[in-house]
C-alpha cells in the first residue's frame, strides 16, 4: 500500500487504546499482522498509548487476579477527583464495570479487550523490527511538573522504552514511540 506522500509530508501513526482490540492468539496473531502492515506504510513514527496491564491471558484465574490488581486504580482515582454521584463518575464506573465483565465473563472472540502490558508490547515491537524512539527529556520534565502541580496522586516514570503514568506509585498507562528499522542493502 502506498499513500503518495509529498516530499514535505511524513506519516505519523497514533495507536492510543487501540491495539487492545486486536486478537492475540498463538497462530496468525492479528497484532503482528497489523504491525507488518504499518511497517509497510513506512511511517516516520508510531505512538502507542494504552493501559499498563496484561489482561489477555487465556487462564480465567490469571485474568481475574490481574483485573483486580489493576482496576482498583481507576476506582481509586475516581474517588479522589469526582463527586460520588456526579454523572461523569457514574459513566466512568459503568465503563470500568463493562471492562471487568468482558475480561472475566467472555472467552475467545467474545472477549473484546485483550490488554497487553507495556513490557510485552515493547518486546512485540522489537520482534517486529521497530526501534524505540526516546521521549525528549525537556518534554518529560514538563509533563512531570504539570502532574506534580495539578494532579495529586499521579506521577510519571521512565521504564525501559516507555513513559509510564503512575497512580500512587502503581503503573497505570504507558506511552511509547517507535520507528521502523531501516535495513540497508
Amino acid at each position: 500500500a502506498t499513500l503518495n506522500l509529498r516530499d514535505d509530508e511524513v506519516l505519523v501513526i497514533n495507536c492510543q487504546n487501540w491495539i487492545r482490540y486486536l486478537p492475540d492468539e498463538q497462530l496468525g496473531c492479528a497484532r503482528d499482522t497489523f504491525l507488518e502492515i504499518i511497517k509497510g506504510l513506512n511511517p516516520r513514527i508510531i505512538i502507542i498509548v494504552d493501559e499498563d496491564s496484561d489482561l489477555g491471558a487465556s487462564s480465567l484465574t490469571s485474568r481475574i487476579t490481574t483485573c483486580f490488581n489493576y482496576l482498583w486504580i481507576p476506582f481509586d482515582a475516581l474517588e479522589t477527583f469526582l463527586l460520588k454521584y456526579s454523572t461523569q463518575r457514574i459513566e466512568y464506573e459503568a465503563d470500568i464495570g463493562h471492562k471487568i465483565e468482558n475480561i472475566i465473563g467472555f472467552e475467545g472472540i467474545q472477549r473484546i479487550e485483550r490488554l497487553e502490558s507495556g513490557i510485552k508490547l515493547c518486546q512485540r515491537m522489537k520482534n517486529s523490527c521497530f526501534l524505540s524512539v526516546p521521549f525528549d527529556e525537556e518534554t518529560v520534565g514538563e509533563v512531570k511538573l504539570l502532574l506534580d502541580e495539578h494532579a495529586s496522586g499521579w506521577g510519571m516514570k521512565k521504564d525501559e522504552d516507555m513513559l509510564v503514568l503512575t497512580w500512587k506509585g502503581h503503573n497505570s498507562v504507558y506511552a511509547t514511540a517507535w520507528a521502523p528499522c531501516v535495513v540497508e542493502d
